[in-house]
């Protein structure tokens, strides 16, 4: 009788605990499809607000106005050029070096030529004497009596410098050149030659 009685009360123990067991692995079957969907779900991010219009940056290729100094708008184009630097440049290897070029009238209207001097960024170099002629580097011609350069012409500039007592061969060449329009007054510096170094000097 007695082994009936406990083999009938443990029937229920033994299902009880087995249901338990169910739950337990179904929870735990769900936890991991939740937190593996959650793995797999894509982040949804929001782009970007774009900037504004005038924050935007430049393409390249498009240009807008070049700054001046201090980031304010850049003065009047020139209209004297550059031509050409006269090849070869003459020096006696010593003492003396003379730089010649041409300014070249880029509009149709005259324009005053009120002055060009050298511009020595090294110092080393020092400045003899400057003149305008007319003509080319291939046929010079007499000084300039005016500094007027009419529309589309040009001019010859000489400078002739003095060498240092060491080796010149770095010393880069320029010149400012001051023009006038009307009353407006333009002052550009150009780049003659980057250095001397094509030349022979008998200090180098």
């Amino acid at each position: 009788m007695r082994d009936e009685i406990s083999g009938a009360s443990g029937r229920p123990a033994g299902r009880s605990r087995a249901a338990l067991i169910a739950l337990v692995a179904a929870a735990v079957v769900v936890a991991g499809v939740v937190s593996l969907r959650r793995g797999v779900e894509p982040v949804r991010v929001r782009p970007p607000a774009s900037p504004p219009a005038a924050q935007m940056p430049s393409l390249p290729g498009e240009l807008g106005p070049s700054p001046g100094p201090l980031g304010l708008p850049a003065g009047p184009v020139p209209a004297l050029s550059l031509g050409e630097v006269c090849q070869p440049v003459h020096t006696d290897g010593r003492t003396r070096l003379d730089v010649s070029f041409t300014l070249v009238n880029t509009v149709d209207r005259p324009v005053t030529l009120v002055r060009v001097v050298p511009e020595l960024p090294l110092g080393g170099l020092r400045e003899l004497r400057t003149e305008v002629r007319s003509g080319t580097c291939a046929a010079p011609g007499p000084p300039v009596r005016t500094g007027v350069i009419p529309g589309r012409g040009a001019v010859l500039a000489v400078f002739q410098l003095g060498l240092p007592p060491t080796c010149p061969a770095p010393l880069p060449v320029q010149a400012t050149v001051a023009e006038r329009r009307g009353a407006r007054p333009v002052v550009a510096t150009v780049l003659l030659l980057a250095d001397l170094g094509g030349l022979h000097f008998a200090t180098c």
